[in-house]
C-alpha cells in the first residue's frame, strides 16, 4: 500500500465544531466517572468514550490518495493512520488533469453578524479524464496547487495514468 496525506479535511471552523462535539463528550465522560460507577455504569461511558475517540480522530483528519493493487482510493487519515477510503473507477480514464475553481462556501454559524457571509477560496480539483477529455471524475479537491501536484505525480508514478492538459475533443 502506497500513500500520499495531502491535506486537511476540514476547514477552521469545521474543526472548532468537531472538537466543541468532542469537548462535550468528555465533559459528560468527566461527569460519569466523578460518580461511583457500577458496572452498568462502565457500560454507559463505552459509547461516550468511542464517540470521543471518533471526534477527536475527525478533528485531525487529513485526506490524501492510497494506491493499494494498483486500484486508486481516496482516504482519510487520522495522525497518519488510514481509517477510510472510498475506491476511485480508474477503468476508461486513461489521463488526468488539475481544473481550478473559485468556489466559495457559506458559513451558517455567522448569520447574525453578517446575515450572506462566504468565504471563498481557489480550488484545484484533480480529475480523471477520457480519452476525449469530454468524461470526467473528480478524485480530490485540494487548496492548494503544490499539493494538487504532487497528487498528479504520485498517481503517474504508480498508476498507468498520464497527466494531460484538460482539452475536451467534441468531434466524433
Amino acid at each position: 500500500m502506497k500513500k500520499l496525506i495531502l491535506e486537511k479535511k476540514f476547514n477552521t471552523y469545521q474543526t472548532v465544531i468537531i472538537s466543541g462535539a468532542a469537548l462535550l463528550n468528555f465533559a459528560i465522560l468527566f461527569q460519569m466517572f466523578r460518580g461511583n460507577l457500577n458496572v452498568i455504569g462502565f457500560v454507559i461511558t463505552i459509547p461516550f468514550c468511542l464517540s470521543f475517540l471518533l471526534f477527536v480522530a475527525l478533528a485531525f483528519c487529513k485526506k490524501g490518495l492510497v494506491v493499494m493493487n494498483n486500484k486508486l482510493y481516496v482516504g482519510l487519515f487520522a495522525f497518519g493512520y488510514l481509517f477510510w477510503m472510498s475506491h476511485q473507477k480508474t477503468m476508461q480514464r486513461p489521463a488526468v488533469s488539475i481544473l481550478t475553481f473559485k468556489k466559495s462556501q457559506k458559513l451558517g454559524f455567522l448569520a447574525v453578524a453578517n446575515p450572506d457571509y462566504a468565504d471563498s477560496f481557489q480550488s484545484y480539483d484533480i480529475y480523471l479524464l477520457s480519452e476525449n477529455h469530454i468524461q470526467r471524475d473528480i478524485v480530490l479537491y485540494l487548496k492548494s496547487r503544490a499539493k494538487a501536484e504532487r497528487g498528479i505525480e504520485f498517481i503517474e508514478k504508480h498508476l498507468a495514468i498520464n497527466y494531460e492538459i484538460f482539452s475536451p475533443n467534441f468531434n466524433r
